[in-house]
């Protein structure tokens, strides 16, 4: 898009490989903060393990990562960078606020300036793996439920299908309706139809790939339902952070 401006070159003295990312205390901080998908932002404050982890992000060397780093290592730095944002004072809950949250303010990651669209449109979706838009999460309601783990290369492939499985079998996000043969589904696979239909024909075959109910999925197969659409609600998805939990005055949009 013309109105995003590109990345940027950082200049990084000391590169940090994927491999070697100190993640423990990254994933203390999610495990103490992240409960069902519900982010308690005042917990990430002042913390010296977030700031720490937010540096390694912005050194870490891909040269020569294998895809799954590469995809772990984007996706982690996506939630980090989205959880950083709203530490700011930033908030997706507005139009205003989503321009200036996903395309004016920039994060450092792996030697770039860069913001959350191109994270998202540039560097993980050419990566032809679907099952993101179920793991990164932009800090609103209707977003998939941040995990409380980071993402793993070794086990990826296991934890983007329980986050698909988990977003889809969620209510608040995603209603089938067997009887009356009608879908009500997140706008998520409405804005991304042509990464879940690149592996599959049809939006109600994608989905069928991942619901837990029998009867529900071989209707999904046999495109038998009418496919609709829910709002979205850019809420915040947890409690918010204030100056008194140490965090950078927070603002309106």
């Amino acid at each position: 898009m013309s109105c995003v401006a590109p990345p940027q070159k950082l200049t990084v003295v000391d590169w940090v490989p994927p491999a070697e990312i100190e993640q423990a205390a990254w994933d203390e901080l999610l495990e103490e903060n992240v409960k069902r998908g519900f982010v308690h932002y005042p917990g990430f404050c002042s913390s010296k393990s977030f700031s720490d982890y937010l540096e390694q992000i912005r050194e870490t060397d891909l040269t020569g990562a294998s895809r799954e780093e590469i995809l772990s290592f984007y996706t982690n730095a996506y939630n980090a960078a989205a959880i950083e944002s709203i530490l700011e004072g930033n908030s997706p809950s507005s139009l205003l606020g989503r321009y200036h949250f996903f395309m004016q303010k920039r994060h450092a990651v792996a030697g770039e300036d860069i913001t959350l669209w191109d994270l998202e449109h540039e560097r993980l979706r050419p990566l032809n793996e679907s099952r993101i838009h179920f793991a990164i999460v932009c800090a609103s309601h209707s977003c998939p439920a941040l995990q409380s783990t980071r993402f793993r290369p070794e086990i990826l492939d296991e934890q983007l299908n329980l986050a698909a499985r988990q977003f889809i079998n969620d209510p608040e996000r995603n209603r089938f309706y067997l009887a009356e043969r009608v879908a009500l589904i997140s706008p998520i696979f409405d804005w991304y139809k042509e990464d879940f239909t690149a592996e599959e024909a049809s939006l109600s075959q994608y989905l069928a790939l991942y619901v837990d109910e029998p009867d529900v999925a071989d209707a999904l197969r046999k495109d038998a339902f009418e496919i609709r659409f829910l709002p979205y609600d850019w809420s915040l998805n947890g409690m918010p952070p204030s100056a008194q939990a140490g965090c950078l005055n927070p603002k309106e949009d």
